[in-house]
């Protein structure tokens, strides 16, 4: 079975890759990740316990490391060491969008990373419901 993937150059894999090929390129992917992640964590002091980690890292694999290297409001909150379960959701809340389109399924991914880091609760709920703010494009989450 081919798995069709895109790089960052568009074009690399456009004949589909492996099941292999496709862990092994995800697994790189990470390592880079955590590379990213754990000179943000050093370089601010911050000490976060396995399942904290591992939902940043979960984040930063779709939303990407420009909250790592940009001034953030989800930078602020892990470096000022005021973490809420308040701040932290409005703040995932703000990265919805894929294509510039808020997607059903990345809303669920960020409540599940949410649940991850606050509870340890590895689960991945697919019922979960949707809000009706995420149906107003005038709006940012709440």
């Amino acid at each position: 079975m081919d798995i069709k993937f895109l790089d960052e150059e568009g074009d690399k894999y456009d004949k589909g890759i492996t099941k292999e090929e496709a862990h092994e390129l995800m697994l790189s992917d990470i390592k880079d990740l955590q590379e990213y992640l754990d000179k943000f964590l050093h370089d601010n002091s911050i000490v976060l316990n396995q399942h904290q980690y591992d939902a940043l890292i979960s984040f930063t694999f779709l939303a990407g490391i420009s909250w790592l290297v940009e001034y953030t409001d989800l930078r602020n909150i892990l470096t000022s060491g005021n973490i809420t379960y308040e701040k932290m959701h409005r703040e995932f809340m703000e990265w919805l969008m894929i294509n510039k389109k808020r997607e059903k399924d990345v809303y669920r991914r960020r409540m599940d990373e949410l649940d991850i880091f606050f509870y340890g609760a590895y689960k991945t709920d697919f019922d979960r419901p949707i809000p009706d703010w995420f149906y107003d494009e005038t709006r940012y989450g709440e």
